[in-house]
């Protein structure tokens, strides 16, 4: 990790997003404190490695076990699907 202050980083901006590009993390400074953080962007991953990602910053829980299909899907009595949201956007007004 590279440590650069504010000023330093206005004047060299391209060189430092290339390092980030590269995949070098980079902390600014401002009077030697740390303010700032500049992270390169992961590509798009597998889908089962993000989840896993999230899953250990604690913004999801994994489920324990693969949900079940359907058994069957839901049956209508001869009600057409147009009618029935017609009448339900009735009831919302």
């Amino acid at each position: 990790m590279k440590y650069v202050g504010v000023r330093q980083l206005k004047a060299e901006l391209t060189r430092y997003l290339r390092a980030v590009e590269a995949g070098e993390t980079l902390t600014v400074t401002t009077r030697k404190r740390p303010i700032a953080q500049v992270v390169p962007i992961k590509k798009r991953g597998d889908v089962e490695e993000i989840l896993d990602a999230l899953a250990q910053e604690g913004l999801l829980r994994r489920a324990r076990r693969k949900p079940s299909p359907v058994a069957r899907p839901l049956k209508t009595s001869k009600v057409r699907i147009g009618e029935a949201v017609l009448e339900d956007r009735r009831a919302l007004l």
